[in-house]
């Protein structure tokens, strides 16, 4: 299994199941025809993903933004 990275978040089309963020290693099981190719992430779960999509070299994984919910200022009467 060769080793790669993902170069951008990953989410099934149809099923809307995010396999995978940038940054995630994956491992290359298969190459299929019109660049396609099945690969492996680290907890064991099977897709496809278009080859523009995956790294040799380790990509940079993006800052996670946590949201802050801000308080409401209320006037009491």
């Amino acid at each position: 299994m060769i080793p790669v990275y993902l170069k951008e978040n990953y989410t099934g089309a149809y099923s809307v199941i995010q396999y995978g963020i940038k940054g995630d290693k994956v491992f290359i099981l298969k190459r299929e025809p019109y660049g396609m190719t099945l690969v492996m992430n680290e907890s064991g779960l099977k897709f496809y993903v278009h080859e523009t999509i995956l790294s040799l070299k380790p990509v940079e994984k993006d800052a996670v933004i946590i949201p802050v919910h801000k308080a409401t200022k209320r006037k009491v009467r």
